[in-house]
């Protein structure tokens, strides 16, 4: 397989109960919250790196 390349994807039709459905969907909304929390919170401490990075230069000079 490339690397780079694309892959196709697959659509394989389940049966799953409407409470297998929900719980599904609930456990995706938790992991897309904790994702962009975790994506948030990288780029606050990219642009406090930033910051610390920019006053390192300023007391180097």
């Amino acid at each position: 397989m490339d690397m780079f390349g694309k892959v196709g994807l697959v659509e394989v039709p389940i049966l799953i109960a409407p409470d297998q459905k929900a719980w599904m969907d609930r456990m995706i909304k938790l992991y897309s919250m904790f994702v962009r929390m975790l994506l948030h919170n990288a780029m606050e401490e990219q642009k406090r790196q930033e910051v610390l990075d920019a006053e390192d230069e300023d007391d180097d000079e």
